[in-house]
């Protein structure tokens, strides 16, 4: 596995924990990589969401891992599910 595969991994698992739009800036930073190889590890986490479940949102200077939104209907039929599980009566 290369140095730049990782840094793409890396990518990808601070987005998911990190929940909200993370700024290029703080991408950068995160991975200890130049400005201007940010955009390119974007786009290639992009590349290999295509097809999955999950999907990136790209705001302006910064991005954010989500769910497909072709599944929203089903992810929100789970959703209040659990909360109506966990209701008691």
């Amino acid at each position: 596995m290369t140095n730049h595969s990782k840094k793409v991994m890396a990518l990808e698992a601070a987005l998911f924990i990190y929940g909200d739009p993370m700024p290029y800036k703080k991408i950068q930073k995160l991975l200890d990589v130049e400005a201007r190889e940010v955009p390119g590890l974007v786009q290639e986490l992009l590349g290999t969401l295509e097809g999955r479940g999950l999907a990136l949102l790209l705001h302006h200077d910064a991005v954010q891992i989500t769910t497909h939104p072709d599944f929203a209907d089903m992810l929100q039929t789970i959703v209040k599910e659990e909360l109506s599980e966990d209701l008691t009566p």
